[in-house]
């Protein structure tokens, strides 16, 4: 034991939740890592931000309640990644014209 935790004992469902929670995140970074071959860098900072909003997506499957301030939250999280994306578009399309 460390610090008065348990390390065994865990029922197979918490283990299964212990993998889940090392694989998603883990094949989300390496994701992002290779996003960043083909996608602006800052294309794939702005997006990390919806990270704590997957997260937050799985607890509701695992059984977890939402509060209204984390809904507010990840709600204007996906606005602004929107927006960001939206406004990366349009500057894009700009930037070929000019170029073409």
């Amino acid at each position: 034991m460390f610090s008065s935790i348990p390390l065994t004992g865990y029922s197979s469902q918490d283990w299964m939740v212990f993998v889940l929670l090392a694989i998603f995140p883990t094949g989300a970074h390496i994701i992002y890592n290779m996003l960043l071959n083909y996608v602006n860098t800052t294309t794939v900072s702005m997006c990390t931000l919806g990270e704590p909003v997957g997260a937050s997506l799985l607890a509701i499957v695992l059984g977890e309640m939402l509060t209204t301030i984390e809904i507010i939250g990840g709600s204007l999280i996906i606005i602004g990644i929107y927006l960001f994306l939206r406004m990366q578009s349009v500057s894009n399309e700009v930037l070929s014209k000019e170029a073409g």
